[in-house]
């Protein structure tokens, strides 16, 4: 749910000046202020403030819905071979 939230707050915004930008009849100045506007609104959604804010909207509508608290999953171990790096791979020439 948390995840949701987040790209609600995330993709509304960059959506409306996606719009805004291919409109037909705007100019290259207002496609200009539509992104700032965006820009800005992105950033400002980065504070701690507003972060702290979906995390609480978050906590009360799980409540409200009877379902568990946001959380990060178990963390699970990656095999060896993929934490070593690639694997070496042979490439044989078919001609």
């Amino acid at each position: 749910m948390h995840g949701i939230h987040l790209a609600m707050m995330v993709f509304e915004p960059a959506e409306g000046c996606t719009r805004a930008v291919q409109a037909k009849d705007i100019s290259a100045v207002e496609a200009k202020k539509s992104a700032i506007v965006t820009v800005n609104l992105l950033q400002n959604l980065r504070e701690d403030s507003k972060c702290d804010e979906l995390y609480k909207k978050c906590l009360q509508e799980a409540a409200s819905l009877g379902v568990d608290v946001p959380s990060l999953g178990r963390r699970t171990r990656l095999a060896k071979r993929f934490r070593d790096g690639f694997l070496s791979l042979v490439v044989t020439n078919i001609d």
